[in-house]
């Protein structure tokens, strides 16, 4: 039978076709390529079933990872790190359109949030071990935000427990969802520094000999100079790093990670704007603008086409229509759709399909005040 890879492949094989077809004839050497997935299919089976024994199988296996696997994947026994902000989120939803000046009925709730920890749970979700580097206070607020990631199944080992208030973020929601406002405290992680990364230099995740070479993803509430550190020391030169700016008013902290020309830069149109310092029309010219810095780049922009440009090549993809309960943590959600399939070995198309799933299912979804 057909895998549920494959599946979901071939529901959304439109817009793949062209650029699998291509590496499944020239890996193959076929002198009469497929002309769509039902015929890879076929053809899938037939491998498998021909020699009727484990090398057919293999033949199948073999042909089917060709047309799917784009570059090379980080070794799975990795866990992948999120490293950055781990806080509490306290989200007011109002019950009305709110003015500035004016109060408002409504509806406040805590949760543990921050991109770092966002990313990681949408991650442990999908099955993928995950651990954070980060800094939590010592006070009973610290405490319980530790016990509840534990409980998510996100790993804490190496987080840093400082003598500091923990860190929060308050949001002020319309009723539609849309962020009227925010302030991110991110104090105490700002104020531990680069002391969060030691691990990566004390043999407890990676060390200068051996470092860390599985999937990192880095975001933009840490300090210039942390940024700046974990750069010159070439902490993450073999791991594939995502860089994510965590809002517009931090984006210019990953300005010169662009000089690297290494890793992808995640952002949405705003932030891309930011960085390289000019206007956009959409998220694909500003996806090409931050390619030409020599790193991948994908570019969110709310409802409309989100695009990423990696390895010469520029895709989008418009995400679906659905009801918004909620945008905080919709950027998340898509980091952490696109990491999952693309560990997977999925195309960057299919990734950013899947990417852009899971961030309308989380908008559609979420639970709300």
């Amino acid at each position: 039978t057909t895998c549920p890879r494959f599946w979901a492949a071939e529901q959304k094989g439109a817009k793949l076709w062209p650029t699998v077809a291509e590496g499944w004839w020239q890996s193959n050497q076929l002198t009469d390529p497929p002309k769509g997935w039902s015929e890879i299919g076929s053809r899938v089976k037939r491998a498998a079933t021909g020699a009727n024994s484990a090398h057919g199988a293999g033949r199948a296996a073999g042909c089917f990872t060709t047309c799917l696997v784009w570059g090379n994947q980080p070794a799975m026994s990795d866990p992948i790190l999120c490293i950055g902000s781990v806080l509490w989120d306290v989200i007011a939803r109002a019950e009305h359109e709110m003015t500035p000046g004016h109060d408002s009925p409504g509806r406040i709730t805590r949760q543990a949030g921050g991109v770092a920890y966002n990313v990681g749970a949408a991650l442990t979700d999908q099955g993928l071990a995950v651990e954070l580097l980060s800094a939590v206070g010592t006070d009973p607020e610290g405490d319980l935000l530790i016990a509840q990631t534990r409980a998510r199944g996100i790993g804490c080992d190496h987080i840093l427990r400082v003598n500091e208030p923990t860190d929060s973020y308050m949001a002020l929601e319309q009723a539609n969802g849309e962020v009227f406002g925010a302030v991110a405290d991110c104090y105490t992680l700002e104020w531990a520094g680069a002391q969060i990364l030691e691990p990566l230099t004390n043999g407890a995740i990676g060390s200068q000999a051996r470092p860390f070479a599985g999937v990192v993803v880095v975001d933009g509430n840490l300090p210039e100079r942390v940024l700046s550190t974990m750069c010159a020391r070439g902490d993450l030169a073999a791991a594939k790093t995502v860089f994510v700016p965590a809002s517009p008013g931090k984006a210019a902290r990953l300005r010169a990670l662009l000089q690297t020309e290494r890793g992808t830069v995640f952002v949405n149109r705003i932030e891309a704007e930011i960085l390289c310092e000019q206007r956009f029309d959409d998220s694909r010219a500003a996806a090409v603008a931050l390619a030409e810095y020599g790193v991948s780049a994908i570019v969110t922009d709310g409802a409309r086409e989100a695009t990423i440009a990696i390895d010469g090549a520029v895709m989008s993809v418009t995400p679906p229509e659905v009801e918004v309960r909620t945008v905080t943590g919709a950027g998340d959600a898509f980091l952490a759709g696109y990491l999952v399939a693309d560990m997977a070995g999925e195309h960057p198309m299919q990734a950013m399909i899947s990417a852009a799933d899971a961030a309308a299912r989380h908008i559609s979804t979420a639970t709300v005040p």
